[in-house]
């Protein structure tokens, strides 16, 4: 696969919008589990409606021969993909949707955490200090007058931890020569597979009216396909840290669409620790950045 150049304009827009549709799939979520779907039946049918969608684009893009010899590179990135989401939907059903969110939104801290002791990536003093706060920020938002359950909680910080490995580990099999739609492609794929063998063995709940079922569909078109092409071709433009930074559009939108769709509380301290962390991954973010025609940093 030839080089292409990097346009960090077209990969920051691609990443703000791929925050936007991902920030959707709170609020879907809890409408599906409100009519009668469980967190594995919302994750196997979100992969059946959007896999064959992705495939066809990957497909007609690239061949079949190209994705099946990308799929070996890829395969990783797709099992722990395939545990962030499974983490991520069942702490839905164990805390409220506001919290889960802002648990989930750890990840950019952990991505900077790794990239320094693991990719030798520098960090100076305020981005020191931007971990310190960002933490803080996510205790004031989860840890004071909630009512989430300790097992939402530990949910819902595995899948900001998963999400952030899945991330410097897409980075570097995009910079591998795998595009992010064919990654996008192995991914869902893989999670598929995953999801429907956990499935024959133990069975879903799957939503009994048409509300559930558009809230599935949508959370499969929008959330899933959507958020994650737009966020890995994205990332062909721009570093995980850079993504990560541009990403805190999710968080206040997911925490809106809840607080709104889901007549959810948002309590002075969460938007005081959302606020905080959203400052933090913006400093972050800007010490992090790099000019974009420069090498990814490897182990």
């Amino acid at each position: 696969m030839e080089a292409h150049a990097r346009r960090p304009a077209l990969g920051a827009l691609l990443t703000i919008a791929s925050a936007c549709c991902y920030a959707t799939i709170p609020t879907l979520a809890k409408v599906a589990y409100g009519h009668g779907a469980g967190a594995l039946g919302v994750l196997v049918m979100r992969c059946v409606i959007s896999v064959p969608i992705v495939l066809t684009i990957v497909i007609w893009r690239h061949g079949l021969r190209f994705a099946t010899a990308a799929a070996r590179r890829a395969l990783l990135p797709g099992i722990i993909f395939c545990a962030q989401s499974l983490c991520f939907f069942s702490g839905l059903e164990h805390a409220g949707a506001v919290t889960t969110v802002l648990l989930l939104f750890t990840y950019p801290l952990f991505v900077t955490i790794a990239g320094v002791v693991l990719f030798h990536r520098r960090l100076g003093p305020g981005q020191g200090f931007s971990v310190v706060a960002g933490s803080l920020g996510v205790w004031l938002s989860v840890g004071l007058g909630g009512t989430a359950s300790a097992l939402g909680v530990g949910l819902g910080l595995a899948s900001g931890v998963l999400f952030a490995v899945f991330l410097l580990m897409a980075e570097r099999t995009i910079e591998d020569g795998v595009d992010g739609l064919t990654l996008t492609a192995v991914v869902y794929t893989v999670m598929g597979v995953g999801y429907l063998a956990i499935a024959a063995i133990g069975g879903v709940a799957l939503p009994v009216d048409s509300s559930g079922w558009t809230a599935v569909v949508v959370i499969a078109l929008v959330g899933t396909a959507g958020g994650t092409v737009l966020l890995l071709v994205g990332m062909e433009h721009v570093s995980a840290a850079t993504a990560a930074m541009l990403s805190v559009t999710e968080p206040p939108v997911a925490v809106i669409l809840a607080a709104v769709a889901l007549q959810e509380r948002i309590r002075p301290t969460q938007v005081g620790g959302m606020a905080l962390v959203m400052l933090a991954l913006v400093v972050l973010g800007h010490g992090l950045m790099r000019p974009v025609d420069s090498p990814v940093p490897t182990p």
